[in-house]
């Protein structure tokens, strides 16, 4: 399996960012203010996928990251119906979210 590279913008789902000035920022921290915005588009937002930038981890981790495809916890978030994208202070940390939400 090769390392999943940092998602680029035009591979994950309606992607909004989400900017923390926070020198020490973690992930638990992040995930929160990530939580707390997808809920504002809507009352339910599951969390079906993440992405740890500064740790190099992802989940789900079941599949490979294959050269040219999206990453393979992208791909099973949108499978899973993963329609929100939290995108944590460029790509630090990245959370998709499934839930009903409002993007215009």
């Amino acid at each position: 399996m090769r390392e999943c590279e940092i998602p680029r913008e035009g591979v994950l789902p309606a992607p909004v960012h989400l900017t923390l000035e926070e020198p020490d920022l973690e992930f638990d921290r992040a995930r929160d203010a990530a939580r707390e915005l997808a809920r504002s588009y809507g009352s339910e937002a599951e969390l079906l996928a993440w992405f740890d930038g500064k740790a190099g981890r992802y989940f789900p981790e079941a599949a490979e990251c294959l050269e040219g495809t999206p990453p393979s916890w992208v791909q099973i978030a949108e499978a899973e119906g993963g329609n929100l994208t939290v995108d944590v202070n460029h790509g630090t940390y990245v959370f998709v979210f499934r839930g009903k939400h409002s993007l215009s």
